[in-house]
């Protein structure tokens, strides 16, 4: 296989993974989302080393790389955006998290005071 399908094949494979990965956060599966993210932190070295040789084969064919650099970068940004959609409601499901954990903790603060305020004085 040659660099640029190799290439190709990790943009594929990094699109994979972040469609996993949103999966992964509507179903509240944090394990998987975590093996996610850290599979998509481990392919971009990857994917820059690779990118790095694709250039410089296309250099040393005389391959007028414009073309194929523009639907890297399309590809690339297509893939960026994907993470932060997936990370914006990975935000918004933690903002409601700690929504309502400030509910329970003001419910249980009130279920408190009523608890005192019933409470039968003690004997003198």
């Amino acid at each position: 296989m040659n660099a640029e399908n190799a290439l190709l094949g990790a943009y594929r494979k990094w699109r994979r993974l972040a469609e996993a990965e949103g999966k992964a956060i509507w179903r509240r599966d944090w394990k998987f989302f975590t093996d996610c993210e850290q599979a998509i932190q481990s392919l971009q070295p990857v994917i820059f080393g690779l990118t790095t040789q694709v250039r410089a084969d296309w250099k040393r064919q005389g391959v007028d790389s414009s073309e194929k650099e523009h639907a890297i970068g399309v590809l690339r940004t297509e893939l960026t955006e994907m993470g932060r959609r997936n990370h914006a409601t990975l935000q918004s499901l933690l903002a409601s998290a700690h929504d309502r954990l400030e509910q329970l903790r003001r419910a249980g603060h009130n279920l408190k005071r009523l608890k005192h305020s019933y409470a039968r004085p003690a004997a003198s």
